[in-house]
């Protein structure tokens, strides 16, 4: 197996683009960001996962970490009569098994939404 030649700590293109979509492609209800965001409401719903490329770091040995943002619906009411939108910052770590992104925790913070 031939490992590319990029400086130790970086990562390449490659390995940016296969992050973001792993990270945009995630199921939250899997990790423990879930737990926080789903206590928002009677019901919440993701809209969306945006990833920073720029965000996005290696830890070293085939494994990094990063930044993102989730968009949410909060949904109130047993007829849902009251949706609201917001947006949360979170973090993620993972590592590379082959060439495959594998995301091994995500977390949110929803403490604005408290303030």
């Amino acid at each position: 197996m031939s490992e590319s030649k990029q400086p130790s700590g970086e990562l390449d293109n490659t390995q940016i683009d296969a992050i973001v979509d792993a990270v945009s492609h995630a199921e939250l209800s899997e990790y423990d960001a879930w737990s926080d965001l789903d206590a928002l409401s009677n019901r919440t719903s993701i809209d969306q996962i945006e990833v920073d490329p720029e965000g996005i770091i290696s830890k070293g040995d085939r494994k990094f970490k990063g930044i993102f943002n989730v968009y949410v619906a909060l949904h109130y009411g047993d007829r849902d009569e009251l949706v609201t939108s917001e947006a949360f910052e979170g973090t993620f770590e993972g590592y590379f098994e082959d060439n495959k992104a594998i995301i091994k925790s995500m977390k949110v913070d929803t403490s604005p939404f408290y303030e």
